[in-house]
């Protein structure tokens, strides 16, 4: 995660008014045209999907380490 100068990079989990969790991945930079006008530009992405899939293969990998001891 990064912020301040010309760089942003962040997730965020947000409760959704229906109780779900979503994860949203956002980056930008800002850029400056020839006049020196600046603007920023960058995507946000839903990261839900991701961050379901890591988890489930964090409990796995806890389960399968319990089972070898």
């Amino acid at each position: 995660m990064s912020h301040g100068g010309n760089e942003f990079d962040y997730e965020h989990r947000l409760l959704m008014p229906d109780g779900s969790i979503k994860h949203l991945h956002d980056f930008a930079h800002r850029v400056r045209d020839e006049a020196g006008n600046e603007e920023v530009v960058g995507a946000i992405m839903d990261v839900t999907e991701r961050k379901i899939a890591e988890e489930a293969i964090r409990r796995s990998e806890a389960y399968l380490a319990k089972l070898k001891d």
